[in-house]
């Protein structure tokens, strides 16, 4: 008896790996990695994570490996949670395409395994759970977003969104203490993977719970300070991500994300349909695709016959279709805050998560042998994907068998497919001039945007003549960098420098020529300047120093999570304990 149980709890997750494996498995097969909108930014992160980790070290808020090796600040305002998982698995398995799918495999294993606990809340059937979670995980939109974007930061930001809805349904339920930390934690690993996709949820959770109380399916009183403690565990959990940025952007105005595209890039609803009726993943075309959009277009048909918490869902899904297009007045925000989303179909994902929560409550209603539709309805997700992302694939200007212009296309590779051969040579940590890192100028401090392309081509002034350095004399390491100065550049007895490296604030660097501690002032473009005596070859060290408090936070975060997570069984055992004793009287 105890090995059919185990057997029977063991089918969804082994369903789960082997659907995750299946996933990747034509591009892992091809062994490339297709262009994508943001795969440059994000491949760059990678490579700093995994060198940090293979120098020992945790987590860089400073780039020294990547994107030029300027020292540009992305991990300080970027949240750094996806970079974790890929630094390990590159530090295990080496070979960076197999990491990177493996790493893609991973994020739709657990995407799989969130959603189904969802499912498993709302119907309390596991093959309607696994129907959720297929019909999400599988629709055109995350794909769109693993290969076609090749978004981590919201791609793993998405995967936590279930478990944040999960936390609201128990709260609204009787489960109070366990929605309030599945709510904060649900909150807390997304916004460790993207903040935009976080203030969504925030947004989602409240508009929900402001229906549940003039439905009064709940009321103030019973729920509220559920909320409020779920709150108080989400800050705790994220200071180590929020104090950064906050202190970051207090102390050095920077260059943000540009959001004048948000004029220009969003897309209209015929768009959106023709997409999802094509089932099309391709560059800058998000969709909800054809399952859904079928869910979108005929769902009306079953609204009398599903609850009403269904109803919602189906409306949900309705008004985000909407507001991802430009049938709403998207423009009248150009000039506010607002216009910092860039893009309005980053409301696409919700739109398909409510959408497949509708889609599996008419499946749990009207369908009776729910195992068969279920492998059904998986082996179609499973080849529309590998339609979409074949078709893709024949798209790509892949550079896999064009070596003639390999170095070329290296420099600037966003158009072109990585093979094992090169994805090492497209990194900007084995070029000198590095087309590729200059991502716009994001989170530059803006008084060094202007010099910017100068930071990136490594050239460095000795009294007030420019020298391009080249990658032997720049040596980067955790937190810093080494600059190699020949004597021939050091003409006068003293010799003003200027290092092609970025401060953001000086407290926080040190500077040390020889091994010396060295003083230093920092140009009103936010670079280091430095005075030499003449001497012979120079190396020139600048260390960034991650503020105590900054690593303390580390701490206190990692706290209020192993906290939260390990009081989940222990909630849960008490809870079955005191049920096992109602059920006795």
């Amino acid at each position: 008896m105890k090995v059919k149980s185990y057997l029977k709890k063991s089918i969804i997750p082994i369903f789960f790996m082997l659907l995750s494996i299946v996933y990747v498995l034509l591009l892992w097969h091809k062994g490339i990695i297709l262009s994508g909108d943001d795969r440059i930014f994000h491949i760059e992160r990678f490579e700093e994570a995994y060198q940090t980790l293979k120098s020992g070290h945790f987590l860089s808020l400073i780039s020294t490996y990547s994107f030029s090796k300027v020292g540009q600040a992305i991990n300080t305002y970027y949240p750094w949670g996806n970079l974790i998982p890929y630094a390990i698995l590159r530090y295990l398995i080496k070979t960076p395409i197999y990491t990177y799918y493996s790493y893609i495999a991973l994020e739709q294993l657990i995407g799989l395994t969130l959603a189904y606990l969802l499912g498993k809340e709302l119907w309390s059937k596991r093959s309607t759970a696994a129907f959720f979670a297929v019909t999400f995980r599988f629709s055109t939109y995350v794909i769109f977003n693993d290969f076609a974007r090749a978004d981590f930061g919201e791609s793993w930001g998405l995967v936590f969104v279930p478990l944040t809805i999960l936390g609201l349904v128990k709260i609204l339920k009787t489960e109070k203490i366990l929605g309030t930390i599945f709510l904060a934690i649900g909150l807390s690993l997304t916004l460790y993977n993207h903040i935009l996709t976080t203030i969504f949820s925030i947004l989602v959770i409240a508009t929900i719970y402001i229906i549940a109380l003039i439905n009064k399916r709940t009321s103030i009183n019973e729920s509220l300070k559920y909320f409020i403690l779920s709150a108080i565990i989400f800050i705790g959990t994220t200071l180590a991500v929020t104090i950064p940025i906050l202190v970051g952007m207090l102390n050095t105005k920077i260059s943000k994300p540009a959001t004048d595209i948000f004029k220009t890039k969003q897309i209209s609803f015929t768009d959106l349909v023709v997409a999802s009726v094509n089932n099309t993943v391709e560059h800058g075309n998000p969709t909800i695709g054809i399952i859904l959009f079928s869910a979108f277009l005929f769902g009306f048909l079953a609204l009398k016959k599903v609850n009403r918490w269904e109803q919602g869902a189906y409306l949900l899904g309705l008004i985000f279709v909407v507001l991802s297009t430009t049938l709403f007045p998207w423009s009248l925000f150009a000039q506010t805050p607002v216009a910092n989303i860039q893009f309005a179909w980053r409301l696409v994902p919700f739109a398909s998560i409510f959408l497949a929560i509708y889609l599996a409550a008419i499946f749990n209603l009207k369908v009776k042998n729910k195992r068969i539709f279920l492998g059904i309805t998986t082996l179609i997700c499973v080849i529309f994907a590998y339609g979409g992302i074949q078709n893709y694939s024949l798209e790509q200007d892949g550079i896999s068998n064009s070596e003639q212009s390999l170095e070329k296309k290296l420099q600037n590779p966003y158009g072109y497919s990585l093979t094992k051969y090169s994805y090492e040579k497209s990194l900007s940590l084995n070029q000198t001039n590095a087309y590729n890192a200059r991502y716009g100028m994001d989170y530059l401090p803006q008084n060094a945007v202007g010099i910017s392309d100068k930071m990136y081509d490594h050239i460095i002034q000795v009294n007030g003549k420019e020298y391009t350095m080249n990658s032997a004399s720049i040596i980067p390491g955790y937190n810093s960098m080494k600059f190699v100065i020949p004597a021939k550049w050091l003409n006068e007895k003293e010799n003003t420098v200027i290092l092609p490296f970025v401060v953001y604030n000086k407290k926080n660097y040190i500077v040390y020529g020889n091994g010396k501690n060295m003083n230093f002032a920092v140009t009103k473009h936010s670079q280091p300047t430095i005075t030499i005596k003449r001497a012979n070859t120079v190396n020139i060290t600048i260390k960034y120093q991650t503020p105590k408090i900054f690593l303390i936070l580390r701490y206190v975060s990692l706290a209020f999570l192993l906290i939260s997570i390990i009081s989940i069984p222990i909630i849960y055992l008490k809870t079955k304990s005191v049920n096992l004793k109602d059920i006795a009287k």
